[in-house]
């Protein structure tokens, strides 16, 4: 399958679902903004970036892949991986250490329908 099918609203999305992911990579620049300024301290310490996943916890970002019907904001894989990408940016600790198994469960979630899992 590919990614660009993954990224296609479904029938139980919102309105205001972000199908392109313009929000959600809009959202990975300002924190990769606010991260760099630690970036530098982590890389040297080699300690892991708690206190930049506390950030993208409490502004949403760690749901941005989850179903909308889930609670997320829905973005898709290609759309994640835009947002990574940018992330990275400004820390690329950051995304490195997110779990990569995760967007394979959610791919799943997305293909299945929330209903089914």
């Amino acid at each position: 399958m590919a990614l660009a099918q993954v990224d296609q609203p479904t029938s139980q999305t919102r309105p205001d679902h972000d199908t392109d992911g313009r929000e959600v990579a809009a959202l990975a620049t300002t924190l990769a903004d606010e991260f760099r300024g630690r970036a530098a301290a982590l890389d040297q310490s080699g300690e892991f970036p708690v206190e930049n996943y506390r950030r993208m916890r409490e502004v949403g970002y760690l749901r941005a892949a989850v179903p909308v019907e889930l609670g997320g904001l829905g973005a898709g894989l290609a759309a994640m991986a835009r947002a990574q990408q940018a992330l990275a940016r400004g820390c690329a600790s950051t995304p490195v250490a997110m779990p990569r198994p995760s967007a394979c469960y959610l791919a799943a979630i997305r293909m299945s329908g929330a209903h089914r899992v």
